[in-house]
């Protein structure tokens, strides 16, 4: 076989360069969306967890300037007032980059949310509460890295909103970057639930949710399982239902998708 012979037999005709870099393009428009979501999961769990950790420090540090939260005096019928003092005295152990206050605005959290079915509304249920203004009782901050936090305290009871992306930024849809907390005698609960898997708050105390369908199509109580399983894979489900193997469902025992 002479050189020239060689040269063609190994040469790429153009049409055939152009099915390949097709093909390449291809796979990559497919894997490189599903690889920067997961980057993208993987960063929102590890600030979620930080805030997490930032606010049980900042709770037992208050507690042991200002006594056990008990006796500071909760259950004003104004709950203005417990949202600020709760707030100040939180507030000291925190990384504060701006106060708003009970200032009725979006500067430190959106004034409306999403869920993960993509309706669009402002809640203003007791957990979850945007910052609608003085009415509802929520102190509002910017932590200093970028996080907006939401302190509401009404009745002796205390309910956190966090935005990990910040005001008017990100998805603001409960579930993706909004979650929420709340502060009882036990400390910093991951949505309603101690270390006993308990998701749904109720009037006369936690009740444990074996059914998260409906967490998982809202959007709501689920930082615990965010910081219990280290994952956000109900994004990659449906109600639960994983969207890579529909037969795989979503549950406190098959806790990831994988």
């Amino acid at each position: 076989m002479d050189k020239l012979s060689i040269k063609r037999f190994f040469a790429f005709t153009l049409a055939e360069t152009l099915i390949v870099m097709g093909i390449i393009g291809v796979v990559a428009a497919l894997t490189i969306p599903n690889l920067n979501s997961s980057t993208a999961d993987k960063e929102k769990v590890a600030k979620l967890k930080k805030v997490y950790s930032n606010l049980e420090d900042a709770v037992g540090r208050s507690e042991a300037v200002y006594g056990p939260m008990s006796d500071w005096g909760m259950g004003s019928p104004n709950g203005n007032d417990d949202a600020t003092k709760v707030a100040e005295r939180l507030g000291d152990f925190l990384k504060v980059s701006k106060t708003c206050g009970l200032t009725a605005n979006s500067a430190c959290l959106s004034t409306s949310l999403k869920d993960l079915s993509g309706n669009t509304s402002v809640l203003t249920y007791r957990d979850i509460d945007p910052a609608s203004g003085n009415s509802n009782y929520t102190y509002k901050y910017i932590l200093a890295d970028g996080t907006g936090l939401g302190i509401k305290a009404a009745s002796g009871k205390i309910a956190l909103t966090v935005d990990l992306d910040g005001p008017n930024k990100g998805a603001s849809t409960l579930g993706k970057d909004i979650f929420t907390f709340f502060i009882s005698e036990d400390g910093v609960l991951g949505d309603g639930r101690s270390w006993t898997l308990l998701t749904d708050p109720t009037v006369n105390g936690l009740t444990s949710v074996a059914d998260l369908t409906s967490n998982f199509k809202t959007g709501t109580y689920l930082a615990t399982w965010v910081i219990q399983n280290d994952n956000m894979d109900y994004l990659k489900a449906t109600e639960g239902k994983c969207k890579n193997n529909t037969s795989r469902v979503l549950s406190w025992t098959n806790t990831s998708c994988k």
